[in-house]
């Protein structure tokens, strides 16, 4: 949006464009010019992609770890840490600042926050194809969830991915 004034500015101050003699139509026209214009020079860059990865790997660490407090997985192959007392914490209270940092919570904002950063750096990488977006998102998303969710169960971080189990 200040790229569209900045260049309607500099159109009024250099190029004698008389406002009164503008619609609104013209006004819309340009405005869709400058957005078409900016998505091309903004699309397909490898940093937008790199970071909507990464996010996406967050939320499915996120869900993940939501997930496997929700259904009580023992994390059997880590060692006794504070990590693991806290990702097994499943003491919910009914008070309303006992619940801040419970892992739950936690876990379930971050994903809130890391998939809404995921899916909007792949609709700028895709040039606001929202399709593309939510499908690669949706893919590493769960993928990484499904091996935080094996590893948390003790059967083995690859374990849904075992051919075996399919035939």
């Amino acid at each position: 949006m200040k790229l569209f004034f900045f260049i309607l500015l500099s159109s009024f101050v250099f190029g004698q464009v008389d406002i009164s003699r503008m619609s609104e139509v013209d006004l819309l026209a340009l405005q869709k010019q400058i957005e078409v214009k900016l998505n091309d020079v903004q699309a397909y860059q490898f940093s937008d992609f790199a970071k909507a990865i990464g996010y996406s790997l967050g939320s499915g660490i996120s869900l993940g770890v939501f997930e496997s407090n929700a259904f009580g997985y023992q994390y059997p192959n880590m060692k006794s840490s504070a990590v693991k007392k806290y990702l097994m914490w499943n003491t919910p209270t009914p008070k309303v600042f006992g619940k801040i940092f419970y892992p739950q919570k936690v876990s379930r904002e971050s994903l809130y926050l890391t998939s809404r950063l995921a899916l909007n750096s792949f609709k700028k990488f895709y040039k606001g194809n929202l399709i593309l977006s939510y499908i690669t998102w949706f893919i590493f998303h769960n993928t990484v969830a499904t091996l935080y969710r094996d590893f948390a169960s003790g059967k083995g971080t690859f374990y849904s991915f075992d051919l075996a189990l399919l035939l």
